[in-house]
């Protein structure tokens, strides 16, 4: 009954037989959409980088408040699907504190003074933002000694459950981001540290599955080599090989040889591709070529997807990570990847408009934890993998933080513009403004 309450919120009712138009123009109230100023929270005037900061910290404060007073297991609930046979009481709290850190360190890791200028008035909302930024990197360095101090209630064992590998990733991941290892990595005290690089190095003893998780497992291993530790470069090159050999076209990778109808593309494939070849992948210029191709196509693709209410089509699995299902969107405005096609301003309000879909107040606990569901408190979404702490993957929609304020992406949008997707779905304003498909991606 949940499903289908979201389902006829977002116009998406009759799934069994909803055409190709159908959902692309699911929720929308005129050809251009509607404006940032009709969310609430944003129609007072706040500008769209502190409202997104404020959604971030909403989401992350009762994960990291209660970890940074060695509390988190104490007082963070771990919920499941009705009937679920699995228990997650050994996975979830390093899952909230993985995921969520993916979203908060590219915020952590910016230098925000460098967006001060000496020809400009003092601007009050940039200092108070580099105010809190100083206090979560302080919350953030406690959090993080909790959870590697083997005398701390919250200490966190990275043997054991396989899923550990996936959140020892996610904070490999979240660390490696620019400016993020000086901010918080080399801030922790030496002990700690070390912990952390045991966590990892005990991951080792996990056998990745053949699809995805072959991704977290070559994360560790640029985790491991940052942190000093020889890097396994076969865990590396495997990774990279086999997804290069399960691309299926446009964009799209297999999860493992098949190919799969969900958000796996974004949540991890993707944004680690990128990430790995990066770091390890110089040899190898044209597969970049080809990944960056690959990566700028499947960017477009889940542009089109949002609906200009922030609704999007309700496919696959976990579609409990809400928001989440655009990490790879945020990643790629993050690294400034946006192509002309994709105006950043646009792509904020794109991402404002889901945001706001999935993480209103009906998301969340009385004591502010996120609820399972997509939009509202709907277990029934879940599998039987998910519980509480898995659905702060939703944070990875917030990467974009890490742009300075002074960036496009937060620029002012000029409603009417004829610029494709101007606003979300301003696309079907002017079908000529549709910009033209690169055939050679399909390939």
């Amino acid at each position: 009954m949940q499903r289908r309450k979201f389902l006829a919120a977002t116009g998406l009712a009759t799934v069994g037989s909803f055409t190709a138009s159908t959902v692309l123009l699911a929720g929308t109230t005129s050809p251009c959409g509607q404006s940032e100023s009709a969310i609430k929270g944003l129609a007072d005037g706040s500008s769209p980088r502190s409202w997104w900061l404020q959604q971030l910290l909403r989401m992350a404060d009762p994960v990291w408040k209660n970890l940074a007073a060695g509390k988190l297991r104490v007082n963070m609930p771990v919920e499941v699907r009705p009937g679920n046979p699995m228990s997650r009481k050994s996975v979830s709290h390093l899952e909230a504190i993985g995921r969520s850190l993916m979203g908060l360190a590219p915020w952590l890791g910016t230098d925000l003074s460098s967006a001060i200028s000496t020809d400009q008035p003092a601007n009050a909302e940039l200092e108070s933002e580099i105010r809190q930024q100083a206090n979560w990197r302080e919350l953030v360095i406690k959090g993080l000694s909790q959870m590697t101090d083997p005398k701390s209630r919250d200490y966190m064992v990275m043997e054991g459950d396989n899923q550990l590998l996936v959140d020892a990733a996610f904070i490999c991941y979240a660390l490696l981001q620019p400016g993020v290892w000086e901010a918080i990595y080399q801030k922790l005290p030496e002990a700690n540290r070390d912990q952390l690089v045991d966590g990892w190095l005990m991951t080792r003893k996990i056998k990745p599955y053949n699809n995805n998780w072959l991704l977290f497992s070559a994360m560790v291993e640029l985790g491991l080599e940052r942190a000093g530790e020889v890097r396994q470069d076969i865990v590396l090159s495997t990774a990279i090989s086999k997804h290069n050999e399960w691309y299926k076209g446009d964009g799209i990778y297999g999860d493992g040889p098949s190919l799969h109808a969900d958000y796996y593309n974004s949540y991890v494939i993707h944004p680690f591709l990128n990430m790995v070849l990066a770091r390890y992948g110089s040899s190898n210029e044209p597969l970049i070529k080809d990944q960056k191709d690959r990566s700028i196509r499947y960017a477009m693709i889940q542009y089109r997807q949002i609906m200009p209410d922030g609704s999007f089509p309700i496919i696959g699995r976990s579609i409990c990570y809400r928001c989440g299902a655009f990490h790879h969107l945020a990643s790629v405005a993050f690294a400034d990847g946006l192509t002309k096609d994709m105006p950043a301003p646009s792509v904020r309000a794109a991402l404002t408009a889901t945001i706001n879909k999935t993480l209103g107040s009906a998301n969340y606990s009385a004591d502010g934890w996120l609820l399972l569901g997509l939009n509202g408190h709907q277990p029934t979404l879940a599998e039987d993998y998910i519980s509480t702490g898995s659905l702060y993957l939703a944070s990875a929609v917030f990467m974009p933080l890490g742009l300075l304020p002074t960036h496009p992406f937060w620029a002012p949008m000029t409603v009417g513009s004829p610029q494709p997707g101007a606003m979300p779905n301003a696309l079907w304003a002017d079908p000529t403004q549709v910009p033209p498909m690169d055939k050679a991606i399909y390939n």
